[in-house]
């Protein structure tokens, strides 16, 4: 019986290291990410909009990768001004390939952006 506890509880962890998706930062630039359909994937860009930037996707193929509402920002501390975390998330709609592109811009100048981000999401 105690066996048999253990192979349920193993199954059940290793499932749900499976379906949590991926998690990736700015130093994943340039590399591919794997997730599976209806797994989510979080992307994580540090910033400061006090300073008038912000992250915006400016490349994905929605048709394989869902963005799932609107950026989050966390603050790194209370202190005005302060900077911290531009959250985006998304969710594998279909089996595909997406090549996800971020620009830290400000989106009232038409210059380049300050920084980019790209990686291939390939959802199967």
């Amino acid at each position: 019986m105690f066996v048999r506890v253990i192979c349920m509880v193993v199954v059940v962890v290793v499932a749900a290291a499976c379906s949590d998706g991926a998690r990736i930062t700015a130093d994943e630039d340039g590399q591919t990410v794997h997730i599976g359909v209806g797994s989510e994937l979080e992307v994580s860009l540090p910033g400061n909009p006090s300073t008038g930037y912000s992250w915006a996707v400016i490349a994905n193929d929605p048709s394989v990768l869902e963005q799932l509402g609107e950026p989050a920002f966390d603050v790194e501390s209370d202190i005005v001004g302060a900077g911290g975390t531009f959250i985006f998330r998304f969710r594998g709609a279909a089996a595909g390939t997406s090549m996800l592109k971020f620009a830290y811009e400000r989106s009232f100048e038409n210059t380049e952006p300050l920084d980019t981000v790209s990686v291939a999401v390939e959802v199967d």
